[in-house]
């Protein structure tokens, strides 16, 4: 549905942790089984944010605004319609913990003092806000100061997009292990492949930049937020999920009026130079961090999701 109405972040998740929280309870306590529903739920999010514009560009293209607009209230009052319908009896509910604190403060110092939490906010702080732009650098790409390919140019790099989405989501459920190492690596492979379409002089060569970048973006996207989750307390993971996602949204909003600024002004190329820089230089500075206070090989931050095991909850107090 997300997909269809044009991959709006905001509501493609929901308030408040949303699918991104139920999505874990309902899978189940199996770890493996807890990795996959967390990669399915991120992909689908991710996915629907760069096919969602190819799908309403289409509409749009090929019934005007009328049917798009329609169809974009239909599929809400599904969306809707589908969360009335949620058996919430069936929904596992937590014993609250006092000392994890109550209200979104709470789960921004829980979240600080965890590694395993801290650093995936803080690249997602970058990501978001700079690398996470591509609706508006397709747009720019297919107008003059890009490759000047016009409408069928930039339903061709969203459907790209999308397609390297599918790639990476696939990819993404099949991973065995996360931590803040496979985050960090993620994320730099995700910066530097914005960097190198900057330097794409032929349309072909952006299309198969696209796909590469849009993969290596859900690649990232769904380590971080099955790290997060996998290493929060279900007490509060709600929260921690809310806290997410408010900055994801918000990154994205400002960004989108960032880079395309820079656009604008410099060009295509520094558009993706500045969207691919921020984060890389950014990742590079968490790997800096990392190794000096406690390394990426210790402290308990890969969460090993190769079969079922039984799970201490204490750990994520």
């Amino acid at each position: 549905m997300a997909h269809l109405r044009g991959g709006c972040p905001r509501r493609a998740h929901g308030g408040g942790g949303g699918p991104g929280t139920l999505g874990p309870h309902r899978a189940g306590r199996p770890r493996e089984r807890l990795q996959t529903a967390i990669g399915i739920n991120a992909a689908a999010f991710h996915t629907a944010s760069l096919g969602g514009v190819s799908a309403s560009g289409a509409v749009l293209i090929l019934f005007g605004a009328p049917w798009a607009l329609s169809i974009s209230a239909v599929l809400a009052v599904l969306s809707f319609t589908a969360l009335t319908r949620l058996r919430a009896a069936e929904i596992p509910r937590f014993v609250r913990v006092p000392e994890l604190g109550t209200g979104i403060t709470a789960a921004a110092r829980y979240a600080w003092r965890k590694p395993g939490i801290r650093w995936p906010l803080v690249l997602m702080v970058f990501v978001a806000t700079f690398g996470m732009t591509q609706n508006v650098l397709f747009a720019a790409a297919a107008r003059d100061v890009g490759f000047d390919t016009g409408p069928g140019g930039y339903s061709l790099y969203m459907a790209a997009g999308a397609f390297g989405a599918l790639l990476g989501a696939v990819l993404s459920t099949r991973r065995r292990t996360v931590g803040v190492p496979v985050v960090v690596t993620g994320a730099v492979l995700f910066a530097a492949a914005m960097i190198g379409t900057a330097f794409a002089r032929i349309d072909a060569v952006f299309v198969l930049s696209v796909v590469v970048l849009s993969l290596l973006r859900v690649m990232f996207a769904t380590s971080a937020e099955a790290l997060v989750q996998l290493s929060t307390n279900p007490a509060i993971r709600g929260r921690v999920s809310g806290l997410y996602l408010v900055i994801v949204a918000a990154g994205q909003t400002v960004g989108a009026v960032v880079v395309g600024g820079i656009v604008q002004t410099w060009g295509l190329s520094a558009g993706f130079l500045v969207a691919g820089g921020v984060p890389f230089v950014a990742g590079c500075v968490v790997v800096a961090l990392t190794v000096r206070t406690w390394g990426l090989r210790g402290s308990g931050s890969a969460c090993d999701v190769r079969g079922p095991r039984r799970r201490d909850d204490s750990r994520g107090r």
